[in-house]
């Protein structure tokens, strides 16, 4: 672990990166940002702070998004995420800190190589397949505070544009993360040094948030998800290194 002061420069940048990303993008901001703040914070901590942190950056983004909000149509896909919460906070609370870095580097090169290849499968029985969806976007926000891949998958599949693509993925996001919060503060995951270090770390969230959201209409978005999506292929690689102890 690198000194602490530097520690936390770092995890500065690195959330301004993830907060630029998720602004531009309507996600990545969880995908970017833990494979490297594995490395710098501690691993017991490192989830809590960042649903914290993407609770403030949800409600950043809603309002500008909330027109193209169709809360009727993911419904159900909110309900059974919150049912899922509790069993990912169990996972949290019992998984070591090498296999949290296996698991986040897994689930990001799954999510990662499925995007790059466009792999697609519409779904005729929509409300149906979002109880799993949710359910399984649940259990990983309370895990690893990543509940964006399965989700992200469905809607490319389902055809919802590009808007409606970014708005329902944030007010999923703004509501499990609401949900989220008093589990983990049942679990005693929310102390003095989550609160503290999420403190420390929101204002460069909220500043790079700020910057993609300004600039998502002037950047050519499929060409710098390609990228993205090519950082976390890396990322997610080095997360799983770090977990079988290659650093």
């Amino acid at each position: 672990m690198m000194d602490i002061t530097w520690a936390i420069v770092a995890a500065i940048i690195v959330i301004l990166i993830g907060g630029i990303i998720q602004g531009l993008s309507g996600f990545g901001f969880s995908q970017f940002s833990l494979p490297l703040l594995v490395l710098m914070l501690a691993s017991a901590e490192l989830i809590p702070i960042m649903v914290i942190l993407s609770l403030f950056l949800n409600i950043l983004m809603v309002y500008s998004l909330w027109k193209d909000v169709q809360v009727k149509r993911i419904w159900p896909m909110m309900f059974f995420g919150v049912l899922g919460i509790p069993l990912g906070v169990y996972l949290l609370n019992v998984a070591d800190a090498n296999a949290l870095k296996i698991m986040i580097g897994s689930l990001i090169l799954i999510f990662g190589l499925a995007q790059l290849f466009n792999i697609r499968k519409h779904l005729k029985a929509e409300k149906a397949a979002m109880a799993p969806i949710g359910f399984a976007g649940g259990i990983l926000n309370g895990y690893v505070s990543m509940s964006g891949p399965p989700l992200i998958l469905f809607f490319s599949n389902q055809g919802f544009t590009k808007q409606e693509f970014r708005a329902n993925l944030v007010v999923f996001f703004l509501f499990i993360n609401i949900a989220t919060l008093p589990f983990f503060l049942y679990a005693g995951y929310l102390t003095e040094t989550v609160v503290s270090t999420s403190a420390i770390l929101l204002p460069g969230m909220l500043l790079g948030t700020y910057a993609g959201m300004r600039l998502a209409n002037r950047v050519d978005e499929s060409k710098f998800k390609k990228g993205v999506l090519m950082l976390l292929l890396i990322f997610g690689c080095m997360s799983i290194a770090g977990g079988l102890g290659a650093f």
